[in-house]
């Protein structure tokens, strides 16, 4: 019978010793590529599928010890973890640092403009980079919500505001 592992109770940035922590700051910032390394910008260099999961972990719980992570993907070994965690690194998509507890992984990068890049990916590969395409596509094969489409027209009226003939001429 396999023994069941309990979470270990998750960093904070508290938890972590000032001097460990990288410097730097989330300062307010316009352009989604801001917010991308800049070796980032190749297909390579953005995440995989099993990259990117392990990336939404580190974007919802902050800094994470290699245990921590492996906690959310039972079926998955530590060391696989450890290889995804370092692909990561080679990316500049997370970094490590020093903790009392061994090493600690935190995200490089905000989620929005990796998964903007994804998608502008996605639609480059297999929709003729037609952004339209991908996305009467998308929006025809997933089930929304009320607050989603809400949000979809919400969007769409900013765009138009973006692009209207008015905003063109100032």
């Amino acid at each position: 019978m396999r023994a069941t592992r309990s979470k270990p109770p998750a960093l904070t940035p508290e938890d972590v010793p000032a001097e460990s922590r990288p410097t730097h700051t989330r300062a307010k910032v316009t352009s989604r590529r801001a917010l991308i390394p800049e070796r980032a910008s190749t297909a390579q260099d953005l995440p995989s599928a099993s990259e990117l999961d392990v990336l939404r972990i580190l974007w919802s719980r902050g800094p994470c010890s290699a245990r921590e992570v492996q906690c959310e993907f039972p079926t998955k070994a530590y060391t696989t973890i450890l290889t995804f965690l370092q692909k990561l690194r080679e990316k500049r998509l997370a970094r490590r640092f020093e903790h009392a507890r061994g090493h600690v992984y935190e995200a490089n990068v905000a989620e929005g403009p990796i998964l903007a890049a994804l998608a502008q990916r996605l639609s480059e590969q297999f929709f003729k980079q037609s952004a339209t395409t991908l996305a009467l596509q998308t929006l025809e094969a997933v089930a929304l919500s009320p607050r989603e489409l809400n949000a979809l027209r919400r969007l769409i009226r900013q765009k138009e505001k973006e692009t209207s003939p008015t905003n063109a001429a100032s």
